[in-house]
């Protein structure tokens, strides 16, 4: 809340825990406000205490940002990407950490802004191919082994190295484990509109476990009569002790019955 210079105008996003809670600002000391008077022009992050769980919203808005959407998009496919995950837990009635992640997530600003790139990606990133009947996830073209300044609460591994696996088109879904870290699987996203109901979508590929989905598509029924299916794909199993890849999926082919 004292921040005095930025580089403006700038996109803020923020791990932390509560800082887009306005009601509960002490004296009503706003961290968005203060950014937006010294050159943000959009904000983004929680109103609540937020778990390991939240990085996936923070990985997809992200990812589509650096890919040219505006602020407002890429808020909605961070929450979009989250809706998923709750789908796939069984948490839009009964509630879960995931559930109580989405609805925390807030963007403040014009959601019309589109920050600017300076380049175009390196390498390509995780895709959906389909062709007719037949739907194809690639994986990206490159991934990055990095190790992680470990948090000082993380006690067991202040001298210890961890690792993390990252690729453009991927998200992580983190987790805290009895390991006292936050484990990680990989993911990436499946997502086709169509006008024509799907009946059935079925996975050709065999892949040693844990990699691809658990077998379950969504629907979005959409205004305008169309219906996107989304389903998630476990992309890469990786030891972030050890710090290298077990397994990856470079493609993975899905057919789709109508």
């Amino acid at each position: 809340m004292d921040a005095n210079v930025l580089l403006a105008p700038c996109v803020v996003e923020s791990a932390g825990c509560g800082t887009t809670a306005l009601h509960a600002e002490h004296k009503f000391i706003s961290v968005i406000s203060r950014l937006f008077r010294n050159g943000a022009v959009a904000f983004h992050g929680n109103a609540v205490p937020s778990p390991a769980p939240h990085q996936e919203l923070r990985y997809a808005f992200w990812q589509s940002v650096l890919g040219g959407a505006t602020v407002g998009r890429a808020h909605r496919d961070c929450l979009n990407r989250k809706m998923l995950t709750v789908l796939a837990g069984d948490q839009l009635e009964r509630g879960g950490t995931d559930r109580r992640t989405l609805i925390a997530r807030h963007l403040y600003g014009d959601p019309a802004f589109r920050m600017h790139v300076p380049c175009s990606r390196r390498f390509a990133p995780a895709r959906t191919q389909l062709e007719g009947d037949r739907l194809v996830v690639h994986g990206p073209e490159h991934w990055f082994v990095t190790q992680i300044r470990v948090p000082e609460d993380w006690k067991k591994w202040a001298k210890r190295p961890l690792f993390v696996l990252r690729a453009p088109g991927v998200y992580v879904r983190a987790q805290w484990c009895k390991e006292e870290y936050d484990r990680e699987e990989v993911y990436t996203d499946v997502a086709f509109t169509t006008r024509r109901e799907v009946s059935a979508v079925t996975q050709t590929t065999k892949l040693p476990k844990p990699l691809g989905w658990d077998g379950r598509p969504f629907v979005d029924e959409n205004a305008d009569g169309t219906r996107t299916y989304r389903w998630r794909v476990r992309i890469a199993d990786f030891d972030q002790v050890a710090g290298r890849i077990r397994a990856k999926a470079d493609r993975i082919e899905y057919r789709i019955q109508y």
